[in-house]
């Protein structure tokens, strides 16, 4: 990071594992941070804006870093590499040769797991194939931020069995977790002879699933971005990145939908009677006045002219 970015208030997870469990690292400025040790895992939580993760560099024990965004998000700086965690979201780390792991928080929560590289490489052999990329929460990873949330969140500690077998689940689910983004990313489709990017057949896998959402709920007049995110379990924050690269934002789209279904509607009684108002609402449409402007915009004619002279019942 930059001055400007270093001179924020900050704080340190140190993942430097002594014995059991993490100890804050020794820097100017660091805060005291929530820690446990769950059997072999080692779990902190930093909600401060700025914040460094290491590890100490155990020959005897390699170990690896996890890190979840819990809330809100964070710019990920791994050596002269950037990405951004959005909620949900969480990233293995390379071991801890690799140079420190900063992150900028814009608002919400972190969490950091350590474990052992013999574990880790025991249930997911190929975990360097991912290292380092930012994934998503999906199907094992929400069980995972689940259980991981309920862990940081309980105030009553847990015996020491209950911790070991904490820390056995938190290791299962996330090989898990890892092993099905490599499938998926051995499953995406080739381009030029060389692998299509990373999670590009996942995004479109989630892409799909929320389309099919708009179109079950399409009618419903709630229906926007944080109901759809709740709907297909995926952060709003994500949604939004998914939809970056098409042809209208996902909430154009939906409008697109809405008014395309009007004109449908519409067209199927030209000649007869609509109650357009209520046809409006019943698409979503709080507004008929709204409704009319969007309509004529799209169209180029007023919702009655389309009741009135269709042609063939298709928009134009």
């Amino acid at each position: 990071m930059d001055g400007s970015d270093s001179a924020r208030s900050g704080a340190s997870i140190g993942a430097q594992l002594a014995g059991s469990g993490f100890r804050p690292a020794e820097a100017p400025g660091s805060v005291p941070i929530d820690w446990e040790a769950l059997g072999e895992v080692g779990l902190a939580r930093s909600d401060e804006a700025v914040f460094t993760v290491q590890l100490e560099d155990r020959a005897d024990e390699p170990r690896c870093i996890v890190l979840f965004q819990m809330a809100g998000s964070s710019l990920l700086q791994l050596g002269r590499r950037r990405s951004r965690l959005a909620t949900g979201d969480f990233c293995l780390m390379p071991p801890a040769r690799s140079p420190d792991i900063e992150a900028i928080g814009e608002e919400g929560q972190q969490a950091a797991m350590s474990l052992s590289l013999a574990r880790l490489a025991h249930y997911c052999p190929n975990w360097r194939r991912i290292a380092g990329t930012p994934l998503p929460a999906d199907r094992a990873a929400v069980v995972l931020l689940t259980l991981l949330r309920h862990l940081l969140a309980r105030k009553r500690p847990l015996a020491s069995e209950g911790r070991r077998a904490m820390g056995e689940a938190v290791i299962h689910l996330l090989a898990t977790t890892l092993n099905e983004h490599l499938e998926e990313q051995a499953a995406a489709p080739q381009t030029a002879g060389r692998p299509a990017a990373p999670n590009s057949r996942l995004e479109s896998y989630h892409r799909e699933r929320i389309r099919n959402y708009v179109r079950t709920h399409l009618c419903e007049p709630t229906l926007d971005i944080a109901a759809i995110a709740r709907g297909v379990d995926l952060s709003s924050r994500y949604i939004h990145k998914l939809f970056e690269g098409e042809s209208m934002p996902l909430m154009q789209w939906v409008w697109e939908l809405r008014l395309t279904s009007c004109y449908r509607q519409l067209a199927q009684h030209k000649g007869g009677r609509r109650n357009i108002g209520a046809l409006a609402f019943s698409y979503g449409f709080n507004d008929q006045a709204h409704f009319s402007r969007a309509f004529k915009q799209r169209f180029g004619c007023p919702p009655r002219e389309v009741v009135a002279v269709a042609p063939q019942g298709k928009p134009r």
